[in-house]
């Protein structure tokens, strides 16, 4: 059972809101989940194409996520030792399938939006690290109109508490230092789901939207090997499973933009720094650009 910094009382599983329909998309092309309902739903398609947080120490070998994720929760059999490691472990530390973690983002919506009368939910998966899956999720009714933002849905119970840790700190930040660029942490909770018969709280962060973010990564210049910002402009995946990431492509950021970035980094830290020790990882994705500004969505 996930069991964050500050606790809270998980959703219960039973509680769910007929009224709210769901539209569930994923990978870098908003490709539709198929599938009427939750129950239709292959747990093997898509799949989490990132290892989550409890497994990393598990595996020695980095390919091994890769052979086996697509199958690592069917009901097949498999002499495979390696394989047969994997699922232990994945049981262990309560690693959810991409079914599961749809179903927690679609239980928090049902508890925390149907009673304010939303009608319709998308649900995009659009990210995935080791620490958690990112949807952004449009909701609609007819009074409002549209509401957008992001939530987080830890991967396992080792991310469960990283994630509520470092929320509630984003949060604490945000208090004592409303103006920094920083995406605003809305909520943490619990959520209930069934996990192969047993119920397990998930921890699910609500954050607002950066919009027009893109991720940037730090990498090197081809010929001279001096560092240079990259501004990801699409995610490559493979063609036969679109949640495995096998390439980047992106732009070199302007000299300007570079000093943008560093400035704006240097000045979270130091506020940070007087509320926790804090971390921001570039390449985890810890960091995006809104077109004028590096804004932190993540820290470790």
């Amino acid at each position: 059972m996930v069991t964050p910094t500050t606790a809270r009382p998980a959703v219960p599983a039973d509680r769910w809101s007929p009224a709210v329909v769901f539209a569930r998309y994923h990978g870098p092309d908003r490709l539709p989940v198929r599938g009427t309902s939750i129950d239709d739903l292959a747990a093997a398609v898509p799949f989490h194409g990132i290892i989550s947080r409890g497994l990393e120490g598990e595996i020695l070998d980095p390919g091994e996520w890769q052979r086996y994720a697509h199958r690592l929760f069917d009901d097949q059999g498999d002499d495979d030792p390696a394989f047969a490691r994997l699922r232990e472990a994945a049981s262990r530390h309560r690693v959810l399938s991409f079914l599961q973690s749809t179903r927690a983002a679609e239980r928090y919506l049902e508890t925390r939006l149907a009673p304010k009368g939303r009608r319709l939910c998308e649900l995009w998966s659009v990210k995935e690290g080791h620490t958690s899956s990112v949807w952004r999720i449009a909701a609609y009714d007819d009074e409002d109109g549209l509401e957008e933002f992001i939530l987080n849905v830890a991967r396992d119970d080792v991310a469960g508490r990283e994630l509520a840790r470092t929320a509630e700190t984003m949060r604490q930040i945000h208090q004592s230092h409303p103006d920094l660029n920083m995406a605003k942490v809305e909520d943490i909770a619990e959520v209930e789901i069934n996990y192969y018969g047993e119920p397990v709280a998930v921890t699910v962060t609500r954050n607002a939207l950066v919009r027009n973010g893109v991720e940037i990564h730090l990498g090197r210049h081809r010929q001279t090997g001096a560092p240079i910002h990259v501004a990801i402009e699409r995610f490559l995946t493979s063609h036969n499973q679109p949640s495995e990431i096998t390439q980047l492509f992106g732009r070199v950021m302007t000299p300007a933009e570079c000093l943008q970035i560093e400035t704006d980094l240097a000045t979270f830290l130091k506020a940070a720094s007087q509320v926790a020790p804090v971390a921001v990882d570039i390449n985890d994705g810890d960091l995006v650009w809104d077109g004028d500004h590096a804004v932190v969505v993540a820290i470790s």
